[in-house]
C-alpha cells in the first residue's frame, strides 16, 4: 500500500513519536524499506512498534529486521498474526545463519543476536517452524536483553522446542516463553 509507505517517510526526524500499531494495514517491500529508513535514523525514539496481521512475509520482514539489527530505542514488537516463516520454512539449505539473505524467522533470529535493547517479541499466529525455531534457538542463546518471547499458534513441533529449550541454559534475560498451540509432544517437552 503506497499510503502506508508515505505515512512511514513522513514520521523520519518525529522525535516526540515512541508507540506506533499499524496492525491491520497491509506493510509491502516499499513500506518495510521505508520502515528500515526509519528505524536506522539515529534521531527515532520508537519504542513499541506494532504491525499484528499486516500481511507481513518473510521477504518484507527481512527488510526492516536488518534495521532492528543497530536499533537502540525499540523495546516491543508484535508482528503476530503474519505470514512469517511460510517460504522461508521450504527454502531451508539458503538459510546459513552467517548470511546476509536471511529471510522469515532466520532475520528475526539474526536481529536478536545483535540487537541489546529488545525486551519483548510476539512473534504468535505465523507459519514458524523448524528452521525458524533452530535459528532463533541460537539467537536466543547469546541474547541477553529480550525478556519475553511469545511463539504461540506456529507449528514449532518437539524437534524446535527442543532447540529453544536448549538455549534457555545459556540465556539469563529470557522471563517468559509462551510455546501453546504448537504441536509440542512429550519429547520436546524433555
Amino acid at each position: 500500500d503506497r499510503g502506508m509507505g508515505v505515512f512511514i517517510h513522513a514520521l523520519a526526524g518525529q522525535q516526540r513519536i515512541i508507540d506506533i500499531d499499524i496492525s491491520e494495514n497491509k506493510i509491502d517491500s516499499d513500506s518495510a524499506e521505508a520502515l528500515t529508513h526509519y528505524l536506522k535514523d539515529p534521531l527515532c525514539k520508537l519504542t513499541q512498534l506494532r504491525m499484528a496481521n499486516a500481511d507481513l512475509d518473510d521477504d518484507e520482514i527481512a527488510i526492516f529486521m536488518n534495521a532492528l539489527q543497530e536499533n537502540k530505542s525499540i523495546v516491543g514488537m508484535d508482528v503476530s498474526h503474519n505470514l512469517l516463516g511460510g517460504r522461508s520454512e521450504k527454502n531451508a539449505k539458503n538459510m546459513d545463519a552467517n548470511s546476509d539473505n536471511l529471510i522469515g524467522g532466520a532475520s528475526v533470529a539474526a536481529a536478536l543476536r545483535r540487537n541489546t535493547t529488545l525486551l519483548n517479541l510476539d512473534l504468535s499466529w505465523n507459519k514458524l517452524g523448524l528452521v525458524s525455531s533452530t535459528h532463533l534457538g541460537y539467537a536466543l542463546a547469546v541474547n541477553k536483553s529480550l525478556t519475553s518471547i511469545n511463539l504461540a499458534y506456529n507449528t514449532i513441533r518437539d524437534e524446535g522446542a527442543e532447540i529453544i529449550g536448549s538455549s534457555l541454559a545459556s540465556n539469563s534475560s529470557l522471563r517468559v516463553l509462551n510455546l501453546s498451540s504448537n504441536g509440542i509432544g512429550p519429547q520436546g517437552t524433555i
